[in-house]
């Protein structure tokens, strides 16, 4: 389980780079939670549409490393009651923790270091190929061309 700041999630940046593949949770004060689309941010607020409210009560805090669960971010806040299917708009000071399950951090999953590097690895993949060109042609000449013409 990672802790985050109760800020983590007011900034837009932070949540775009949460991974697409990731499941959100939102837990009220009642001890019942939710499942949610992704959040958003704007306007001092954070923006949760809860989809499916679950039949299970979880403990406020969720201990141990689940094996099964993982890349989970769920987030805690104060208020009560929370009806599935409905667009909630969250403060800051609303937010009582945010924490990953079973993933140790969010990290930002770019894809550019790893484009970086097949680029990278073409190129100098493509040197090595025209080096092995021209080291051919230097030996076609010296073993035909020098000894066809006596030298």
């Amino acid at each position: 389980m990672y802790n985050y700041p109760n800020d983590f999630l007011i900034s837009q940046e932070n949540i775009d780079g949460i991974p697409e593949d990731w499941k959100f949770f939102i837990h009220d004060s009642s001890s019942s939670y939710h499942t949610l689309s992704k959040p958003s941010f704007n306007n001092e607020h954070l923006h949760l549409n809860a989809v499916e409210k679950s039949k299970k009560t979880v403990p406020k805090t969720l201990l141990g490393k689940p094996l099964h669960r993982k890349k989970e971010l769920h987030i805690f806040v104060k208020e009560k009651n929370i009806l599935p299917n409905k667009a909630i708009k969250i403060k800051e000071e609303n937010i009582d923790k945010v924490v990953s399950i079973g993933t140790p951090e969010i990290k930002n999953t770019d894809k550019k270091g790893g484009m970086r590097f097949i680029i990278w690895f073409s190129i100098a993949a493509f040197l090595v190929l025209i080096g092995g060109v021209i080291l051919l042609f230097i030996w076609f000449i010296d073993t035909y061309l020098v000894n066809m013409w006596g030298g």
